[in-house]
């Protein structure tokens, strides 16, 4: 026996005690920051050697917060240790877990994009060290507050220690996909009451972190980042080794800002919904200025109402008179009116959304609009220019944006040098395209795909160049799956077909970034051998994220025959459920010849599945079933969603949320279908 004595520990909230059990080995980190912190990596025996990254990344990043808060790291030592089966990280103080993909990888089958996700996870989890763990909530409503504000920061300190990483570009693709699930009625408010477990199960969404986030992003522009960080200090210094509410953060903001922020700050954390301001760019005046008006964002067919109104902090940047100009100003009322300074002439061009910091949606009137986009888009940041193409598209399901005429946008912007606004123009093609597209239009948009985006696909190819930089190997993984599966491009789905039957025999054949668009590409047109050889690899595959890959690419089949095939594997292979679930099962859900399978597979097999899905509370994998109802867009798929499912989802934790949003998301599909189908077909047509 051997008797282990741990020193008294700093008050601690008790969800953050973690013990680690198993064959360890250490990566001796050394002492980091402002009282030389000890810092170790703890792997599973025999792969110190893959938390390399990990390694060089913890130190930096540690100490970039550290300088932050202006404090040093609270607690006498930080460990973060691998989880090797897992999904998730978790800041338990001075021992964070983390999923064995998010901490590790093999030296020479690393990628940037894993590279890019480690350091966002351990900057989030390292945050929350302050925030969360030296001051705690007080109760689960204020949750948002440990994570909404450790997802901010997480951007903040990554994009501080690597800034050709343009974290602010995926801060306001996280921004946009939050407003996403913010366009529904069966939404969450981000300080949502806590009754139940249900409640405890949906709290952890993209509301609680990526809105919370980009809201605590919006008033730190407003307030300004420097008073915003004085707040935060005196934050945590008034209530250190406790817990604490909104109420107190609020006022510690307040106070540093010089005025009071919580009438603001609350609108956006008690009320659901997102706003859209409508601008129209006025000139007919002693001085141009911009009228606004705000309503809540709902797409074509919600029940919701769209009278509701916030103190929004508007920052709006324009040209007056030659040079750029910024503004800020809290609009409260439903009808606004800012005169915009400095100009004297009508400017060239105003952009509603200053930084694409503001949690909020620009509807311009036409010809604002066309202003933007003649004379202004040269001068706008590259996060503005995402902000800009996301809300068309956004505004296409609202019905404010014709989809023929975002359609149109596309070919001015999709041969645009910076990847990310490649990926926007990508995103228009598949929201505004429409999922009911009929049959007869699909050669239409499969030549539309080929012809914006075939050549510069081509050129890509499969496989990286020598001297290509991050981000053209970046752009060759969305861009090149995207145009060889959307547009039909029969020599890239040939190369990688060839790719994946030569990876099964030689794991070096593809390089790892790309390993996962080649085997899914290749499974799309995939035929019952190439599905076999899968089956076969992955009964010998050791190493975890190969296995990820493979679990991808069996449900990627768009062959209905095969896709059932691969459903039935969660059933009859010997996986466990945190692999195997969401590949195979959520995989058809992403073709039209398949989507609706996943449905019919749970009706006709619920108790098996249900006997091999882990049901923890906060980890209740049935929760997400009712999501695979989410392959239908018409009536009849609805009601036997809401039949099949209405009275199991009691059962399952945080079920019937999930349920009544797939609901939701299903009539909004059918109905805006319904208004934007002709315009699409109409295009297509012309096209």
């Amino acid at each position: 026996m051997k008797l282990v004595r741990f020193a008294t520990s700093r008050p601690l909230p008790s969800y953050l005690v973690a013990v680690g059990v198993g064959p360890f080995e250490v990566v001796d980190l050394g002492k980091v920051g402002r009282k030389n912190t000890p810092m170790r990596v703890i792997v599973p025996h025999g792969k110190t050697d893959e938390a390399k990254f990990a390694a060089e990344s913890l130190p930096q990043l540690l100490k970039r917060l550290e300088d932050y808060f202006g404090s040093p790291f609270p607690y006498p030592k930080l460990d973060s240790i691998v989880m090797p089966i897992s999904n998730f990280a978790m800041e338990n103080v001075g021992l964070i877990t983390y999923s064995e993909g998010l901490l590790l990888a093999k030296p020479d089958k690393d990628t940037i994009n894993r590279q890019r996700s480690s350091a966002i996870v351990t900057a989030h989890e390292m945050a929350h060290q302050w925030f969360g763990d030296l001051v705690t909530t007080a109760w689960w409503d204020d949750i948002w507050l440990n994570e909404a504000f450790a997802t901010w920061m997480e951007g903040k300190i990554v994009g501080e220690w690597k800034p050709e990483w343009h974290i602010d570009t995926t801060e306001v693709n996280d921004r946009l996909l939050a407003m996403g699930t913010d366009s529904l009625v069966n939404t969450r408010k981000i300080r949502q009451p806590i009754a139940s477990d249900n409640d405890i199960a949906n709290a952890f969404d993209s509301i609680t972190y990526q809105k919370g986030a980009a809201v605590i992003r919006m008033f730190e522009t407003w307030i300004g980042p420097a008073k915003f960080r004085n707040g935060v200090q005196l934050y945590l210094k008034e209530n250190a080794d406790g817990a604490a509410s909104v109420t107190e953060f609020l006022a510690a903001i307040g106070k540093a800002a010089g005025k009071d922020v919580s009438p603001a700050f609350s609108t956006f954390l008690d009320q659901a919904g997102v706003p859209v301001l409508s601008m129209d760019l006025q000139c007919d005046g002693k001085q141009p200025q911009l009228a606004v008006s705000q309503k809540r964002y709902l797409p074509i067919g919600s029940p919701g109402s769209a009278d509701q109104t916030w103190r929004v902090p508007v920052c709006v940047k324009y040209d007056a008179d030659g040079h750029i100009r910024n503004q800020c100003e809290l609009l409260a009322d439903p009808r606004s009116t800012l005169k915009l300074e400095g100009a004297h002439a009508c400017p060239a061009w105003v952009m509603g959304n200053d930084g694409a910091n503001g949690y909020y949606r620009v509807a311009y009137r036409p010809a604002t609009l066309d202003r933007l986009l003649k004379s202004g888009v040269e001068q706008l940041s590259l996060p503005e220019k995402i902000g800009l193409l996301g809300d068309v598209t956004s505004l296409v399901a609202s019905g404010d944006v014709q989809a023929s005429d975002a359609l149109a946008l596309v070919p001015k912007f999709a041969n645009d040098p910076e990847r990310e606004i490649v990926s926007a123009t990508m995103g228009i093609v598949t929201a505004a395209a429409g999922r009911t597209l009929p049959d007869e239009l699909l050669p239409k948009r499969h030549k539309f795909v080929r012809d914006i985006y075939g050549d510069r696909a081509v050129r890509l190819g499969w496989e990286s160049a020598p001297g290509d930089s991050e981000e053209t190997r970046l752009l060759r993984q969305s861009l090149v799956p995207f145009t060889a599966g959307g547009g039909r491009v029969q020599p890239l789905i040939d190369q990688a077909r060839e790719l994946a039957r030569a990876w099964l025999k030689d794991h070096s054949a593809v390089e790892p970034a790309m390993l996962g668009s080649v085997l899914s590409t290749a499974a799309q047109f995939g035929d019952r051998s190439y599905f076999d050889a899968l089956v076969t690899a992955l009964a010998t595959e050791k190493d975890r994220r190969a296995r990820q890959t493979i679990f991808n690419a069996l449900g990627a089949f768009a062959n209905p025959e095969l896709a059932r095939a691969g459903m039935q594997l969660f059933l009859t292979g010997n996986y466990d459920a945190r692999e195997a679930f969401f590949p195979l099962l959520f995989g058809p859900l992403k073709d039209r010849e398949t989507r609706t399978l996943p449905f019919e597979f749970v009706k006709q097999n619920l108790d098996a599945i249900l006997a091999k899905l882990p049901r923890e509370v906060g980890e209740d994998f049935a929760a997400a079933l009712p999501a695979l109802g989410g392959g239908f867009c018409d009536a009849s798929g609805r009601q036997q969603v809401d039949q099949f499912f209405k009275d199991r989802v009691q059962s399952y934790t945080g079920g019937p949320r999930q349920l009544a949003q797939v609901l939701e998301s299903i009539d909004i599909c059918t109905a805006v279908n319904k208004v934007t189908g002709p315009s699409v077909a109409e295009f297509l047509r012309k096209y």
